[in-house]
């Protein structure tokens, strides 16, 4: 592998055999290694920035108690152009059927929730696996399968187009965005549209898929809108906000989130980093060295009792209530679900790919601070619910810049 830069014709013809290669190029930073191969030209390699961050430093200004948020670059500068680079790297991939080249984009394990949401999400744990039964979604087998030994929905003939390429959250060591292909015959006609959402983690220093979700739709559904798909969108999360302030373990586990497994979650972020942490370290959450994978994997059902409630006149709230005091930022208020910069990305009649998140506020009604996410929401036996959280991201932290209490 080569890190020469090709030369380009930029003749009539020339620009248009090099348009997905400057397009490619010109999507990602000089901080990027764009090696070049002679067998996969003009492909940006996914894997690790020039001395890559282990643990980024932390910014200037950024105190005990404080919170890392979008205002500092280092949240940016790297992981938006890595992201980029790593989805960019995955489309070719998949565009040229190489199922190696796409295993090289991810993350082992690996989750991906796909079309048919009681079997989802579906985990790859080795290239291995990965090789031999790979995911319908990113599968190259040109046998058109359904619940079979190795689905895969492609035949031969069919050929994929870039739609474009979204950042929707950010900070050292996580991206997540949003990628949109259309499918089409060999006779130009347009097959489907496939619309999906993707977690780039750095791991160990390396950058890769860890988490994602796709939704297929044929092409004379695109557009489509299902009414109660939109209307519900955002309930499953309301759910669990307010069934923490009611300490209702009713609607808490059962109309918040599917109680199917197996159950993925991305290590990190929460309200550990608005407490626990930041009385520490604020950029504690954000070290890749030895990260081995951002994913936490429940196979079944765990054996545990309920977990307990609070005491009479108080909440769940209490507790976080009482870490604000510990970083002497004052007494939280409580939270809400934030809808503002909340709106739906993809959704079809049985899963929805969003944005949400919580604003928190102090007692008398001020921001304290934003956190948003992606979110996949599908309907099983008979209700909405959550099935997947692609991070947590603190967008913007207003306790920063409030003094401490004397």
């Amino acid at each position: 592998m080569s890190n020469d830069t090709q030369q380009v014709d930029v003749g009539r013809r020339g620009l248009l055999r090099g348009a997905s290669l400057i397009g490619a190029a010109t999507l990602a930073t000089p901080a990027i290694a764009l090696a070049q191969s002679a067998a996969k030209p003009g492909l940006c390699t996914a894997g690790s920035l020039p001395s890559d961050l282990a643990t980024p430093p932390k910014p200037a200004g950024l105190d005990k108690g404080d919170l890392l948020d979008n205002r500092y670059r280092i949240t940016y500068e790297r992981s938006v152009p890595a992201a980029i680079t790593v989805l960019t790297q995955h489309f070719a991939a998949l565009s040229a059927r190489d199922l190696g080249g796409i295993a090289d984009t991810l993350h082992f394990p690996f989750a991906v929730h796909e079309q048919f949401s009681i079997r989802m999400p579906v985990v790859v744990k080795t290239r291995e696996q990965f090789m031999a039964t790979p995911p319908a979604s990113v599968g190259v087998t040109l046998k058109p399968v359904r619940f079979g030994p190795q689905d895969s929905w492609l035949r031969p003939g069919l050929y994929d187009v870039l739609v474009g390429l979204e950042v929707l959250h950010f900070d050292p060591v996580m991206c997540s965005a949003s990628m949109v292909y259309d499918r089409y015959d060999e006779n130009g006609k347009l097959v489907h549209r496939c619309e999906g959402v993707y977690l780039v983690t750095n791991n160990d220093g390396r950058w890769a898929i860890q988490l994602f979700s796709t939704i297929f739709t044929p092409a004379q559904d695109i557009g489509v809108e299902w009414p109660d798909a939109l209307a519900i969108a955002f309930r499953p999360r309301m759910n669990h906000v307010l069934g923490i302030w009611d300490d209702d373990y009713d609607i808490l586990p059962g109309m918040a989130s599917h109680n199917s497994y197996p159950r993925v979650n991305v290590i990190g972020g929460g309200i550990v980093n608005m407490t626990d942490t930041a009385t520490q370290d604020p950029m504690r959450p954000y070290s890749a060295k030895g990260v081995a994978t951002r994913l936490r994997i429940t196979e079944t059902a765990p054996a545990q009792p309920p977990m307990p409630r609070a005491a009479p006149g108080k909440t769940r709230w209490d507790s976080v209530q009482e870490g604000f005091q510990d970083i002497n930022k004052g007494e939280r208020g409580g939270s809400t679900t934030k809808m503002r910069d909340a709106r739906v990305l993809h959704h079809n009649a049985n899963k929805i790919h969003l944005i949400s998140g919580v604003e928190r506020w102090n007692t008398s009604g001020e921001e304290l601070s934003v956190t948003q996410q992606v979110q996949v929401v599908s309907y099983k036996k008979g209700f909405w619910a959550r099935d997947l959280d692609f991070g947590y991201f603190n967008t913007h932290a207003r306790i920063n810049d409030l003094p401490e209490l004397k």
